[in-house]
């Protein structure tokens, strides 16, 4: 998820449910899982 799908993800959780923190989260923890799977493919022991 890049950073612009995040931002709407925000937007859209704010002003319709409320869940900010939860949908930074989530955010951050893709964006963590999607850093790690581009960055090191093949280098998993």
């Amino acid at each position: 998820m890049d950073r612009s799908s995040c931002n709407a993800l925000l937007n859209d959780s704010v002003h319709q449910l409320g869940i900010a923190t939860q949908a930074t989260e989530f955010c951050g923890h893709a964006s963590e899982l999607a850093h790690i799977e581009v960055t090191s493919p093949d280098t998993q022991p």
